[in-house]
């Protein structure tokens, strides 16, 4: 069928429920003609990128879908009108474009620590980070303060273990949790603190140490 340029208007397009989608929502493209036109057939097009939508229409618009918007989904879009008369089909030219952008916004996570609080020196202490999100993958990053420590660890059902063996004095601090997952990060968890005590039977070694210490001065100085 011969394909021919025409005076056919312009289509229009419309977004909804808006041209910001979130990670894996729904999301509706509209093209619509002038009243006095029906019974043609809308394309939906997207620049950097293959789309195959094609919708027929006996009314004057044509609505396509995109389930749940990924990455690929991100770009351009625009419509054009196509009409077939006297086995002669007739093109306008193409609507104005949209841009659809992802956005991907992550839930706060949260953090725990075992034991709580104060851990005694030369023990193991744990922390534990977890986010409530439909998104399977992605790390966590725990970060002391002060300090520049940083561990990373994938995400497992949910959470992460991070264990601190030997627990010494450069340990204390406050930890939190970041979330990332393709590029995006979550806002900082809560902190927990983490401090050092002494057991009692390091505070009685060490004091007979320093008593053992004084003695053998007097002595040397007899």
């Amino acid at each position: 069928m011969e394909r021919k340029k025409s005076n056919l208007p312009k289509p229009s397009i419309s977004v909804s429920p808006a041209a910001q989608v979130p990670w894996g929502e729904r999301v509706s493209i509209t093209c619509s003609n002038s009243a006095e036109l029906s019974g043609g057939t809308f394309i939906l097009g997207k620049t950097r990128g293959l789309l195959g939508g094609t919708k027929k229409s006996s009314a004057t618009s044509g609505m396509f879908s995109i389930p749940k918007m990924d990455f690929d989904d991100d770009g351009l879009y625009e419509c054009q009108y196509e009409k077939n008369i006297s086995e002669k089909t007739f093109s306008s030219s193409p609507s104005d474009s949209v841009r659809l952008s992802v956005t991907v916004t992550f839930p706060k996570p949260s953090i725990s620590m075992n034991p709580v609080g104060k851990v005694t020196w030369g023990e193991d202490a744990g922390i534990t980070c977890s986010i409530s999100t439909q998104n399977l993958g992605g790390t966590f990053i725990l970060l002391k303060t002060p300090g520049s420590f940083k561990e990373t660890q994938s995400l497992s059902n949910g959470s992460a273990n991070f264990s601190i063996p030997n627990v010494g004095f450069v340990d204390g601090g406050s930890y939190l949790c970041l979330y990332e997952k393709m590029g995006f990060s979550s806002e900082p968890s809560d902190s927990v603190r983490l401090s050092n005590i002494l057991s009692n039977y390091s505070v009685t070694r060490r004091l007979l140490f320093v008593i053992c210490f004084v003695i053998v001065l007097q002595v040397v100085q007899l």
